[in-house]
């Protein structure tokens, strides 16, 4: 199998030639801070595409070392006018020059380095790292050590992590940290506010509307998604609006309860403004994995569309100990659900019976297994078989086609096996009673394990 290269291309109209407008910037990840990822450029249409032709591509040389392990870059580059900035998994930032692809510059940053997103503003990048934000120079790529303490800002310790592109808001620096979202003054990188979202991470969604000024984001479940989720505040699977100047929460809107199947909101939420009669309003469009969208009128802070949830009774109870669990969950019908989370099973074995399928295979890997309805509870005795641990809407979020009024959103719709499992607790735990055992690494218990269980478990019980 080949080895794995982060690769850029870009792609120019080849009849004409290139202009770099206002209009070209893209200085945000998402676009702008209202995350529409919709491109102005008026060169490419209908018409126009069959006449496109690769005009150069990059390599920045890295190979990862370690394989098969996944590794991918999510980043969305960034064009400033006279640079295009991306980054890679090796820890860089690269700038290029968008007309010829040769590199002009590069600085090496702690990992990760804006995994999913950075800003341009003002001839200053704000760059997510494990390090809070790190502010370069656009020209020369080095740490301008005017901003914060000595070019970082937002980074005190643990639970700094960002990836997500910050946003300026005049002389503010808005920051989401995978697990709080913090305020910070520029140039100094003084904590304006923080707040902190109690377990939940947001890991793909975070916009800003400056008229309302409001900080949307989407958060993720609890990580821990097998035990107790009865916590107070509880900010995860949800949608949540907070004032920009003071870190207060104005309103927040919650998708799945007790999240055991890790259905988070994903995507950056859209802010868009829509007229209804003569009046004008600011509305959000938050997405999650189960399907759901939700459409939120800022000002308000309630559903866009009357009567648009829908509650429904959940009947099948979890058998693992102490698991929290709703007796009802919620689907949103307007909009329109973009997937469910039943999976049909006997539809798919009637398939393959018809087109030459594998039925034996299907049959075998599916035996022991729940399905054909929505949240079915986790269970140390069967699978379950349902959509969505990787979408409906996915963490790259939507599009927000201004010319057609319309979002156009990426969707994923294929079926998990999700297997739940009994696994010993961590070394440094399982440890402490090393004293009941003369010679841990000739314990019975080892030597069984060896011999029976390792080839298909690992030698270190990985559970693979």
């Amino acid at each position: 199998m080949s080895k794995i290269f982060t690769i850029f291309i870009t792609i120019f109209i080849t009849f004409s030639e290139i202009v770099f407008s206002e209009n070209a910037i893209w200085n945000h990840s998402n676009a702008n801070n209202e995350s529409h990822r919709y491109s102005e450029l008026k060169k490419i249409n209908t018409e126009t595409i069959e006449n496109l032709d690769e005009a150069w591509s990059f390599r920045n040389g890295y190979i990862p070392k370690i394989y098969p392990y996944r590794q991918n870059n999510q980043l969305t580059p960034i064009f400033t006018g006279k640079s295009l900035i991306t980054s890679s998994l090796d820890g860089f930032i690269i700038s290029l020059n968008p007309e010829t692809g040769k590199e002009k510059w590069r600085t090496k940053l702690r990992m990760p380095v804006a995994k999913r997103g950075l800003t341009f503003f003002d001839g200053q990048l704000f760059i997510p790292t494990s390090q809070g934000i790190v502010v370069l120079n656009e020209n020369s790529g080095l740490i301008n050590t005017n901003f914060g303490e000595k070019g970082f800002i937002g980074y005190y310790g643990e639970n700094f992590l960002t990836m997500l592109a910050p946003i300026v808001n005049g002389n503010n620096l808005l920051v989401a940290h995978q697990k709080k979202v913090e305020s910070y003054s520029l140039p100094e990188g003084k904590t304006n506010w923080s707040l902190n979202l109690n377990g939940s991470r947001i890991w793909s969604g975070f916009s800003f509307d400056k008229i309302t000024d409001t900080i949307v984001i989407v958060t993720s479940n609890l990580i821990n998604l097998v035990g107790k989720t009865n916590i107070d505040p509880d900010f995860s699977n949800s949608i949540i609006f907070i004032d920009s100047n003071t870190g207060k929460v104005k309103c927040k809107f919650k998708d799945t309860l007790h999240d055991h199947w890790d259905m988070d909101m994903t995507g950056s939420p859209i802010i868009a403004e829509i007229k209804v009669g003569n009046e004008k309003k600011r509305i959000a469009y938050g997405f999650s994995k189960t399907g759901n969208i939700f459409v939120i009128d800022i000002k308000e802070c309630k559903f866009f569309f009357k009567d648009s949830i829908k509650i429904f009774k959940t009947e099948i109870k979890t058998d693992i100990p102490n698991q929290t669990y709703s007796d009802f969950q919620k689907k949103i019908i307007k909009p329109t659900n973009n997937m469910v989370l039943k999976y049909n099973l006997n539809s798919y074995i009637e398939y393959l019976k018809n087109n030459g399928g594998d039925v034996d295979y299907i049959n075998f890997i599916s035996r022991n297994s729940l399905h054909g309805e929505e949240f079915i509870p986790l269970s140390l005795n069967k699978d379950v078989i349902m959509f969505g641990i990787h979408g409906g809407a996915e963490w790259p979020g939507g599009t927000y086609d201004k010319l057609n009024n319309q979002i156009i959103l990426p969707t994923n719709h294929y079926p998990w096996i999700i297997r739940t499992f009994y696994t010993e607790k961590k070394k440094k735990t399982f440890y402490k009673f090393k004293n009941f055992f003369s010679n841990i690494e000739n314990h019975k218990g080892k030597k069984i394990y060896k011999a029976k269980c390792q080839s298909c478990h690992g030698a270190k019980r990985q559970g693979i």
